[in-house]
Formats: C-alpha cells, structure tokens, sequence
C-alpha cells in the first residue's frame, strides 16, 4: 500500500520546493519574478522636525527666523532640547542641524578578531 504526504504527516514534494538559499520565495509566483506585482505606489515619507528644520534653512530663512518655530516644530521630547532651557531655541537649531548634517566616521583602528 503507497503511502502519500498527506497520511504521513510531510509535505508532497512536488507542492513546495525547499532547499538553496531563496527558501522562503519557494511559493512565490513565478509570473511575479521581480517581485512588485502586488506593490502600492508608495506615499512619500512624512517630514520629521529636523527635515522641517533643515529645508527652513534651504530655503534662505536666517536662524532668528528659524529659531521662531522651534516651539511649533521640535517636539517636547526631541534629543535636541535634551539639558537645555526653553529660550535656548539657537542652540535646539544646531543640535538638529548637526544631527542630519554629521557624517558618518570610518572605523580607526584595527579590525576586530573574529574566532568560530
């Protein structure tokens, strides 16, 4: 008597295709081979305070004006205010401004070792 996947508990083998390093695609449609049939157009992101910030000053605002809209624009528990008064607002401008401008730095030193 033959016994089927079903009976025995495991898969058919010919329902999934497991094994190489995509696994998890195995059920995926071969006509969606790109992968963006099912994809919606994306919204645009929404602006944070620091993107509010930094294109006030794109857009040729000085930083009094600026500093102006701190209370409406920076929340109450943004990094930026973190140890400072509330009239500091010039100062709220340049941690935020430096926060998006500030480059990543390289690693110096040597690698770290890695033991398996």
């Amino acid at each position: 008597m033959a016994t089927t996947g079903a009976t025995t508990g495991a898969p058919p083998s010919s329902s999934r295709r497991v094994g190489g390093r995509f696994w998890a695609l195995a059920d995926a449609d071969e006509d969606d081979a790109d992968g963006d049939a099912d994809a919606t157009p994306a919204s645009p992101p929404s602006r944070s305070p620091s993107d509010l910030i930094c294109e006030f000053f794109n857009s040729g605002y000085a930083k009094d004006e600026v500093a102006l809209t701190v209370d409406k624009v920076l929340p109450i528990d943004d990094p930026a205010r973190v140890g400072l008064h509330v009239g500091e607002k010039k100062e709220m401008i340049r941690r935020v401004v430096h926060r998006r401008t500030a480059a990543i730095r390289p690693w110096k030193g040597p690698l770290p070792k890695v033991i398996f």
